[in-house]
């Protein structure tokens, strides 16, 4: 089996690993740490070089890695989108993410996961990940003075997660209650919640400064975790609750925890249930290379949606079809003249057969539409909605364009919607946000008009950031095309 070498961009240290999956369970070959003191200010070389030492004294050879970031590195977005086809998502997900992120989005490395499906809902939700490329950038330059080829940036909570679920104690649960992982280490406890095989929202907080309050710093950071989830994730119910660590340190969090968890079954899991031959390595608890070990196994059998940003899920690539249809083309003019006219003419009446079927439904078609008054204009109603039907991707381009950067004007969510009147029917778009001032506002309006939309705004709704303070609803109504409003006339 195939070695992988996985590095773990911890606080204060990485943690390298050598080591393999075999059915259910991890292998660790080599385990070795480079220490970065904190308060030091290590250039990528100087901790690159730091690392090779390390790798080197431990006769770890390798040409490439992956490394894996904490949850305290990166930030989690749940975005909500209309149905539109799984190719559309990956572009989708970055016009949505423009509107959301508060900085440049190209100052960020972007990847997303789709979480489940609900039955009957007009809307499908991806959980967002973002993270500075800046971060990525020195890791790279850290790689490359060790003389390592990055890989792949995997994310804590999801090879967390990823390890669990590779060792079978993580069945699938068929409803929608969601399971609470929560992960004790010595520098942080992360919770994770996982509804399926999916990530669905993490939480990383601080750990405990001494054994007696441990306790106290899981019950402060689960509470923390649980009031976080409600805001991003709405209500949910917790199945069960996990904690991972060794034996002495679950032990000390005691089965009361369920009570702020909606009173969920509670299980301890050591990491030698998931883990074989792990290396002593300066006293350090196997549970903590629960992330590598995930990272190990997802690379042998993904068993968990998880993120890497720097390959993030694009479109797929469309294939260049021109040769094989100058191939098509010619085999079909040789077979044209093979045939001969016996052939062209046979396509002649059978076009010319189509030809009055055609001309016979038309006739059909118009003596139905002559029939009646109301019948005729709720026809040309129905004309006219269809040549104006919008291209939802395309609109949402145009509009990101017209709403430019976010330096005065935040906008949170984009709702589309389809109205009517006594006359037609409209699509709008409803954007809510908010502005450094009442004047942004008017500005912006003014700026839409321009654009040709028809605009209302009020000052609905709460304050969402304390930069932009005035809280703003503008309702476009997107214009109706000339083409359409040509037809609309000549019915009239």
């Amino acid at each position: 089996m195939a070695e992988s070498l996985i590095i773990e961009w911890d606080r204060n240290e990485l943690i390298a690993a050598v080591g393999s999956a075999s059915g259910s369970m991890v292998t660790f070959r080599k385990v070795v740490a480079t220490r970065r003191e904190e308060g030091q200010d290590l250039s990528p070389a100087e901790i690159g070089e730091s690392l090779r030492r390390s790798l080197t004294n431990a006769g770890i050879v390798a040409n490439s890695a992956s490394v894996v970031l904490p949850r305290s590195l990166v930030t989690f977005r749940r975005i909500e989108l209309p149905h539109v086809p799984d190719a559309e998502v990956p572009e989708m997900v970055r016009l949505q993410a423009a509107t959301r992120l508060t900085v440049p989005i190209d100052s960020v490395c972007l990847d997303f996961v789709p979480l489940p499906l609900v039955p009957d809902s007009a809307t499908r939700d991806v959980l967002l990940v973002t993270l500075p490329k800046k971060n990525v950038e020195q890791v790279r330059q850290t790689l490359q003075a060790c003389g390592l080829e990055l890989t792949s940036v995997l994310v804590s909570s999801f090879a967390v997660a990823a390890s669990l679920v590779s060792a079978g104690l993580m069945p699938v649960i068929s409803d929608h209650t969601v399971e609470a992982l929560v992960w004790l280490r010595s520098d942080v406890i992360e919770m994770i919640f996982v509804r399926g095989n999916t990530v669905i929202f993490s939480h990383s907080g601080a750990s405990w400064q001494s054994r007696e309050r441990i306790e106290q710093a899981v019950k402060a950071e689960v509470t923390r975790a649980r009031l976080a989830a409600a805001e991003d994730i709405g209500d949910y119910t917790v199945s069960r609750v996990t904690l991972l660590g060794s034996d002495d340190i679950t032990s000390a969090v005691p089965d009361s925890i369920a009570r702020r968890l909606s009173d969920a079954e509670v299980r301890r899991i050591d990491a030698s249930r998931i883990l074989l031959d792990v290396p002593a390595t300066d006293d350090r608890a196997p549970s903590d290379l629960l992330a590598i070990a995930g990272a190990i196994a997802g690379e042998h059998a993904p068993s968990v949606g998880a993120v890497d940003m720097i390959h993030p899920r694009r479109p797929p690539e469309k294939k260049d079809n021109r040769r094989l249809i100058a191939i098509v083309s010619i085999g079909a003019a040789l077979l044209l003249l093979v045939g001969g006219w016996t052939w062209r003419q046979s396509v002649i009446d059978g076009m010319e057969a189509q030809r009055s079927a055609i001309v016979s439904e038309v006739s059909r078609m118009k003596r139905s539409n002559d029939a009646g008054k109301e019948e005729l204009a709720l026809d040309l109603k129905l004309e006219d909605w269809q040549a104006r039907d919008r291209n939802w991707f395309a609109e949402m381009q145009n509009i990101q364009q017209i709403f430019g950067s976010t330096e005065r004007v935040l906008i949170r969510e984009l709702d589309f919607a389809v109205t009517a009147n006594s006359e037609k029917l409209l699509g709008t778009v409803t954007a809510t946000g908010g502005a450094k001032s009442r004047e942004d506002v008017q500005e912006l309006m003014r700026v839409i008009r321009d654009n040709g939309y028809e605009v209302i705004g009020s000052r609905e709704g709460r304050v969402i950031d304390q930069d932009y303070s005035e809280p703003m609803q503008l309702t476009l109504s997107i214009p109706v095309p000339k083409a359409a409003k040509g037809r609309a006339a000549k019915g009239s």
